[in-house]
């Protein structure tokens, strides 16, 4: 056989079939190939017969110092067939290995008798599966293909099965201890095996579902366990717990981040580690949802669980992609943070739960969810309630408008400021701005009588209302609207917020002294706050006093820290142009763009300092207040049209459907 022919078979090997050999396969191919190629063994002749000059054209591959002397023959001996395999994708042969042993130990380190061990050849070209035993705890087998990766498996009953991939090496040294399954002693690595391949008779989680570091998991996904033997059911269902894996802030919650800052603070709504060892600990990953969050089920034989979330439940997730938390997954209970898991037996696992790779056991898993860009509508509107005064409108939405967690609330207003308050759908739970008669303004009213004749238009505010979550609802998904009864003091010339007090007709200015005026403003949460002001001196126009009033009116209001202001506007009589000493009259309104008052009412005008004073009279008009009473009174047959405000968002910060309708339903 020539050099070309050599490199061919080299080349066929290394480019057809895809394993590496050591320098000891390559020659043992050599050998083989040289002897396939000569039926008679290599003999130099001095005097060749016709018929033996192709076998002297040959060279020899073993030099010697006479080469054309007569030295004995060269030994022809060769492998036996039965040391090599035939691929069956190709044709070189794969070399048998010698016998292999390995070891089994127990999870206290001792050798395990009695155990299953099976081994295959993971290459399909490359057949071999043995099946064979690990007496008092140690087992061999040989003729298995070398440079080919096997798969073998450790198994018996009431143990956890053990799986390694390992590949024979052509250096015998290398491969001690490389079949052994764990360790004598407590050591992450030792001789060739590490210390979590013991098979041990403690329970572990062996597949999940959502994966192992999976992605584009559904916020509403179910939660799938295999163990490796049959469970005690009550210690998994208690101790199974959901935490957030990373620190991201929600759209609902004022995000997403700023970014560009490292030297203060990062403001979040959940908060993780990012570490599978430790994010469970305490302190670390946000507490998201446990049992009570779940229906939960089990196959026949206990080594399954499914955890379903119940209808209203889902993991917290963002319209933001960078606002979307990772979640983590372990056996930590909130209450008590106990771990223990147990088998039917009783036998317990308190940390490392889950065996879910070939390696080592871990604390924890982690996963990730896709973002919620779907728009929430309003979908339904029916009266509950037996009269209509003291009726409730219940408002049915597409879906959970909070999110109720084991830590958190998440909800349109969980900020707790103006701006988040135009969010909420109804008030957020223990807010001091985002109250229920505040979230009351993002709904619009109107109300027209059973003779067709428009009896209100405003915000549900502005009739006392607030707007709740339906305690009887736990999907959050229905809004109760209702009206307030008035909580303030009996009063008369009552205007609510928007509404427009108009005074009599005069000729109104001021002369040389002060003149006090006092008002009194209903806030929502049924408490009063009094308002003095005193006008300037010598106002020679009802236009001027009404302008002084209304920056007096509103400085102190500032002062006092009031969202509420007042416009205050003079209107000359038909006729009479504005000016100087022309009757007219005051046009004067509350507005509160936070909804922190319901109304306002004037107190008596105060007698002139003067004859050359005339005052406005504000305790005109209005209506009459006693406490307990409503600020409106639904009629039967009224028609009601609810609009809920663009603004409102879901808990993921998506706002209101564009196409979302108006409900309208008669008054019983």
């Amino acid at each position: 056989m020539g050099d070309r022919a050599l490199k061919d078979i080299f080349y066929s090997h290394f480019h057809r079939q895809g394993s590496a050999l050591s320098l000891g396969g390559i020659l043992l191919l050599v050998l083989g190939g040289v002897s396939a190629c000569n039926s008679t063994p290599l003999s130099p002749a001095a005097s060749p017969s016709p018929m033996q000059t192709l076998a002297s054209a040959m060279p020899s591959l073993i030099a010697t110092s006479a080469p054309n002397a007569s030295p004995s023959p060269l030994s022809t001996t060769q492998p036996s067939a039965d040391s090599f395999y035939k691929p069956t994708n190709g044709n070189l042969m794969i070399q048998k290995s010698e016998i292999q042993q390995g070891k089994v130990y127990d999870g206290n380190g001792q050798l395990l008798d009695d155990v299953n061990i099976q081994i295959r050849s993971l290459n399909p070209s490359v057949p071999f599966h043995v099946k064979t035993k690990a007496v008092r705890g140690e087992y061999s087998f040989d003729k298995a293909p070398m440079g080919i990766s096997l798969e073998i498996k450790a198994e018996k009953q009431g143990y956890a099965s053990r799986r390694k991939v390992e590949l024979i090496s052509w250096y015998s040294p290398s491969n001690v201890g490389k079949f052994d399954f764990g360790t004598e002693f407590p050591l992450l690595w030792s001789n060739g095996s590490a210390f979590y391949f013991r098979l041990n008779d403690q329970p572990e989680v062996i597949q999940v579902t959502p994966s192992r570091n999976g992605s584009g998991v559904s916020p509403k996904t179910d939660f799938t366990l295999l163990f490796s033997e049959p469970m005690d059911r009550q210690s998994v269902e208690d101790n199974f717990t959901i935490r957030s894996f990373n620190s991201r802030l929600l759209t609902v919650d004022g995000g997403p981040l700023p970014y560009g800052r490292i030297d203060v603070p990062i403001p979040h709504t959940v908060k993780g580690n990012g570490i599978i060892a430790s994010n469970y600990q305490t302190g670390q990953g946000t507490p998201i949802y446990e049992r009570s969050a779940f229906d939960i089920s089990w196959n026949a034989d206990n080594t399954q669980v499914t955890f379903s979330f119940k209808d209203g439940k889902a993991l917290p997730t963002d319209r933001d992609q960078d606002s979307v938390p990772d979640y983590n997954i372990s056996f930590k209970n909130f209450r008590d943070e106990n771990r223990t898991i147990r088998d039917k037996s009783g036998i317990e696992r308190q940390e490392k739960h889950f065996k879910l790779t070939d390696g080592d056991f871990e604390e924890s898993y982690k996963f990730s969810i896709l973002p919620d860009l779907i728009s929430p509508t309003l979908e339904s509107a029916k009266w509950t309630g037996v009269t209509p005064q003291t009726a409730s409108l219940l408002l049915q939405y597409s879906e959970p408008m909070m999110l109720k967690t084991h830590s958190l609330k998440i909800a349109g207003g969980m900020k707790d400021n103006p701006a988040s308050c135009k969010q909420a759908p109804a008030g957020y739970p223990d807010a001091q701005s985002c109250i229920s008669a505040r979230a009351s303004q993002n709904y619009s009213v109107k109300v027209t009588g059973a003779n067709g004749i428009p009896r209100f238009e405003g915000t549900l505010s502005q009739l006392g209302g607030k707007a709740e979550y339906d305690s009887q609802d736990p999907t959050q998904k229905t809004v109760k609207l209702s009206l307030a009864p008035y909580l303030g003091l009996n009063r008369t010339h009552y205007y609510a917020a928007d509404q427009i007090l108009l005074t009599d007709s005069g000729r109104y200015h001021t002369g040389n002294f002060q003149d006090n005026f006092s008002f009194l403003l209903d806030k929502i949460d049924g408490t009063q706050t009094k308002v003095e002001v005193s006008l300037s001196a010598n106002l020679s126009s009802g236009e001027s006093l009404s302008q002084d009033l209304m920056v007096k009116l509103n400085q102190k209001l500032g002062e006092i820290g009031s969202s509420a202001r007042f416009t205050s506007t003079f209107i000359a009589d038909p006729g009479f142009p504005p000016g100087l000493n022309a009757p007219g009259r005051i046009s004067l309104k509350l507005l509160d763009a936070q909804s922190d008052h319901l109304g306002f009412s004037a107190l008596p005008t105060p007698a002139a300092n003067s004859s050359e004073d005339v005052l406005p009279n504000f305790q005109v008009g209005g209506r009459s207040l006693q406490t307990g009473m409503f600020l409106f009174d639904f009629q039967a047959g009224d028609q009601l049209e609810i609009t809920a405000g663009a603004s409102i968002v879901d808990p993921a910060g998506n706002p209101l459907a564009a196409n979302s309708p108006s409900l309208s339903i008669d008054v019983p």
